[in-house]
């Protein structure tokens, strides 16, 4: 399942069970928000651009499944999230699922008590060469700058930082 080139000028939302094991990809996402409402969710986005450029309302990734036995599996990269300067919740949000930024620039300032990412129960978020207000999410020791990019991780869940690299793949033939 494929979507692209789309601009919408509030949330995209899904909601309920998730095409069995089919995964729905896409490139060129605007949005002001992306709900993940429901379980068994596979979602691989990419150039994605989430929020307000002007700053003036939340902008947010949620994946939130009920369900301990199942979870999503959700990815957004290359692109941004422009939140409010000043009001703004958590801008990544999961619970029983995956969710991976990638390669996303987020902008703007939570509110008291929110944060870059919020990894709730049997959650897994990763900050995979991410940055918040120009501070790259893992320092230049490779090591994870909670004081840039503020995480909260609860009971089972976990908050992974990393970065990208560059990888060569060759074939070969004997003739």
């Amino acid at each position: 399942l494929e979507m692209n080139n789309i601009d919408l000028g509030g949330e995209l939302k899904f909601s309920g069970t998730g095409p069995s094991n089919d995964w729905l990809t896409g490139g060129s996402i605007q949005a002001q928000g992306l709900t993940v409402n429901g379980c068994g969710w596979k979602i691989d986005f990419a150039g994605v651009d989430l929020g307000d450029a002007s700053n003036t309302a939340d902008s947010w990734v949620s994946a939130n499944c009920g369900s301990t036995t199942s979870s999503n599996l959700i990815t957004v990269a290359d692109g941004t999230l422009a939140g409010n300067n000043g009001s703004q919740n958590n801008f990544a949000y999961a619970r029983n699922s995956i969710l991976t930024l990638a390669s996303m620039d987020i902008t703007g300032q939570t509110n008291w008590g929110n944060y870059v990412a919020f990894a709730d129960t049997n959650a897994d978020v990763r900050l995979i060469d991410s940055s918040f207000r120009g501070n790259e999410c893992l320092d230049s020791s490779g090591s994870a700058d909670t004081s840039a990019c503020w995480v909260n991780a609860e009971y089972t869940a976990k908050v992974h930082f990393g970065g990208t690299g560059e990888v060569y793949v060759y074939r070969s033939s004997t003739i």
